[in-house]
């Protein structure tokens, strides 16, 4: 005990350098096991009695010396941050606790005096720091940076509980070799970068003025990065050249800034997510070695392969090889140079309070944060996510960018944020004036339908057939597959069709392919759903898209004339000629509600390379959406301090999914479904199942999609049949997965969505 002790709190002390909480963090350690010197904890460890509560000692301990933020962090350090309002706290009163607790559990022993005796006998003494990262004072008018503050502090003493309790049983040789760490060097990944773009540059058969515009970026990036810290946003147009310009400028940050730690990349999208971390693998080249080239650059999203699953704890991981055990030590606290993940996952954990979900939050402190995409923010998160974002950068040391072409009007909410989070939100651009840069890099004709006339799927394949290479972008699944049906059958070469419902090896052989065509100027018609607006490097001379929100709309006009090569490409907007539905929800509708608003208001006409039409329409979209009341559940959960109910009502997508193995590949799928049959998931499996898997949405419980599904156990002695515990199925059937559609909407599977 006393060993672990001491450990704990050292760790923990070093972990908090980083927000400037070390006493107290220290001080979290020594009190967080000291209901462990309980009589009744003492049986349990001989094997007598089960059900026995070792933490409310400690957090108890803490109140009485008014440390709240150390109170419920040791509290939640096995059961999850819980409530942090005065009565919630009133209630860790030893005495109540014995007569009534809330978890079932029985106390270590209900005379607290004898603990704080034994441990002190122990050597084990404790002090009160004098200072707080936490201040009950704020509660009322900054409830999420104080919660965040709390999180970060709970955040440090898990990770240093995890580590110690590793340390014991693993031995501190084999515990330190596991998280050997490589640090960031930002001086060898600059020159590394700058031979990269050199080369990218000589190499480059794009047109002057895209050329023109990706300098014009990177160099804006270059600038600003050697700057102070602080909260940025870039509004550069659609193909130049934001990731590497981006990675520019954080790595110019840790340069100017020797306390920033690492760089943190997060994005909307999975496709996103894995072409930017082979982007930034190939470009940091000469600073990675093979060696650390996936240590050093750490991707953390829902197919990680070293990622939780389902109910029933953590992936078993049979493959101990130094690579597998430091991935996964990785993807559980981020000590990596650069981490690329997900806003669910990112934000999520900032709103989180499990142990495992909030263990990594401390290696987000003094970062250099890139957020790319913004615009696919949820409007019903906006306010406390942009309050937690401030908050990153005015307490916890971060440097952030918000980058899109189509940026959003944050500075129109920060009223709102204020009252959530003092920091508010204010951002200074990086590029003060990108009207100019939008009109030079002006590439596109648009053409917007007249009068809201629709268009049937064979007047739109004839138009699209005229040409020999376009691309066209629908809203639904169903409508894609609907078009890619009929201009099949009209005899087109080189169509192609690309969905969510293709997993990703699929999605990545179509988009290789048409690269290809595209490139040898073949003939080439992709008919895809949105997941090509958004980071997907394409170029077609003609672009097709449904009737959209605008942000939609430019995302698809980033992929006509991308690389400027023709003097003008073709954007056509049209009206699917659907009496059903013709928008994936309710929100997406709104957006495009506004769209056509302001299409009327402005002739019939929009242009979209101006960032001030983005401001318009972003504020009437804010002001419609009514923000500041559009989660009022979630509002009064992070006012009271309910860490509980804030991580069950902060979800960046609102419905469960679960990951549906494919046999798009049907020899490899045997191979890997009788695998998992004869043992149980492992991370290695895992690995080389993530390009055949598709997400989907978790059927209802009595939904007729479970007949199509086996699922995949995850432990030894569980039979996998209890699909509500487990999140990876097999599909049955190979007839429903199309090699040229994926998954067949037409076999009523609901839970792919429209």
């Amino acid at each position: 005990m006393k060993q672990h002790i001491d450990w704990v709190s050292k760790l923990a002390g070093e972990y908090a350098q980083s927000f400037d909480a070390q006493e107290e963090c220290k001080f979290a350690g020594r009190l967080h096991d000291l209901g462990k010197y309980g009589d009744k904890f003492q049986d349990r460890l001989k094997g007598i009695g089960t059900g026995i509560d070792h933490w409310s000692a400690g957090a108890y301990e803490a109140i009485m010396l008014n440390k709240i933020a150390v109170a419920l962090a040791i509290q939640g350090h096995h059961i999850g941050l819980q409530k942090g309002d005065r009565e919630s706290l009133g209630e860790l009163n030893i005495a109540d606790l014995a007569k009534r607790h809330p978890q079932n559990c029985k106390l270590s022993t209900d005379n607290h005096p004898i603990l704080a005796s034994r441990a002190r006998a122990e050597g084990v003494e404790w002090e009160a720091p004098s200072k707080s990262c936490f201040d009950m004072g704020l509660r009322a008018t900054d409830p999420v940076g104080q919660m965040l503050a709390v999180r970060m502090l709970f955040s440090a003493l898990v990770d240093a509980d995890f580590v110690a309790t590793e340390r014991h049983f693993g031995g501190e040789s084999a515990s330190a070799a596991k998280r050997a760490a490589l640090p960031l060097d930002p001086h060898s990944a600059t020159l590394s970068l700058a031979v990269h773009i050199d080369a990218i540059r000589r190499q480059s058969q794009s047109a002057d003025i895209a050329n023109n515009a990706r300098h014009q970026v990177l160099e804006a990036c270059r600038s600003s990065g050697a700057g102070p810290k602080g909260l940025f946003t870039l509004n550069a147009p659609t193909g130049s050249g934001k990731t590497l310009a981006m990675l520019t400028w954080a790595l110019e940050q840790c340069r100017a800034h020797t306390q920033l730690r690492r760089i943190i990349v997060v994005l909307p999208y999975l496709t996103i997510m894995e072409q930017t971390a082979q982007v930034y693998r190939e470009a940091l080249a000469n600073w990675l070695s093979s060696e650390w080239r996936n240590r050093g650059i750490l991707e953390h999203h829902s197919l990680s392969p070293w990622r939780t699953v389902g109910k029933s704890g953590n992936v078993a991981d049979d493959e101990q090889s130094a690579d597998a055990s430091h991935a996964r030590y990785l993807a559980e606290n981020w000590d990596a140079p650069i981490v690329i993940t997900s806003n669910v996952q990112f934000f999520e954990s900032l709103f989180a309070n499990s142990p495992s979900a909030c263990r990594k939050l401390h290696r987000i402190a003094n970062s250099a944060i890139l957020f790319d995409e913004v615009q696919t923010l949820p409007p019903s998160l906006l306010i406390p996510t942009l309050g937690a974002v401030s908050t990153l950068v005015s307490k916890f040391g971060c440097s952030v960018v918000l980058a899109t072409a189509t940026q959003p009007a944050f500075s129109h909410l920060s009223s709102q944020v204020e009252r959530l989070a003092c920091a508010g939100y204010r951002a200074e651009p990086i590029i003060a004036d990108p009207v100019p840069l939008f009109r030079r890099t002006k590439r596109n004709n648009v053409h917007w339908p007249k009068n809201a006339e629709s268009q049937s799927w064979d007047e739109l394949s004839q138009q699209m057939l005229r040409g020999r290479q376009a691309l066209c972008i629908l809203n639904l699944k169903r409508h894609a597959q609907e078009l890619f049906a009929i201009v099949q059958e009209a005899g087109a070469e080189g169509t192609v069709h690309l969905s969510t419902a293709m997993c990703p090896g699929h999605r990545s052989a179509v988009l290789t392919e048409v690269r290809r065509r595209l490139r040898e100027n073949l003939p080439c018609i992709l008919i895809a759903t949105q997941c090509v607006e958004a980071g997907v490097d394409l170029d077609f001379p003609a672009v097709f898209r449904a009737f959209a929100p605008l942000d939609a709309i430019a995302q698809a006009a980033g992929r006509a004339n991308r690389n400027g090569i023709l003097s003008a490409g073709d954007v056509w907007i049209f009206h699917p000629d659907d009496t059903g539905t013709v928008y994936p929800d309710r929100t997406y509708e709104q957006a495009a509600t506004v769209t056509a608003e302001l299409l009327a208001r402005h002739g019939g006409e929009l242009n979209i390379d101006d960032p001030n039409l983005f401001d318009l329409y972003f504020r009437n979209l804010y002001d419609i959406r009514d923000l500041e009341n559009a989660n009022p559940n979630l509002v009064e959960a992070i006012k009271n301090l309910n860490f509980v109910r804030v991580a069950e009502l902060y979800k960046m997508i609102d419905r469960a999914s679960i990951n549906i193995v494919t046999p798009w590949d049907l020899s490899e799928f045997e191979t890997l479904a009788k695998e998992v049959r004869n043992d149980r998931l492992t991370a290695g499996w895992i690995q080389r199942a993530r390009n055949f898997t598709v997400n989907a949405y978790r059927p209802v419980p009595a939904a007729p999609e479970w007949s199509h599904l086996e699922p995949i156990r995850a432990g030894r002695n569980k039979a996998g049949e209890n699909k509500d515990a487990v999140d990876w199925f097999l599909l049955r059937d190979s007839a429903d997965y199309d090699n040229q559609i994926g998954l067949q909407f037409q076999k009523g599977l609901a839970f792919l969505g429209e």
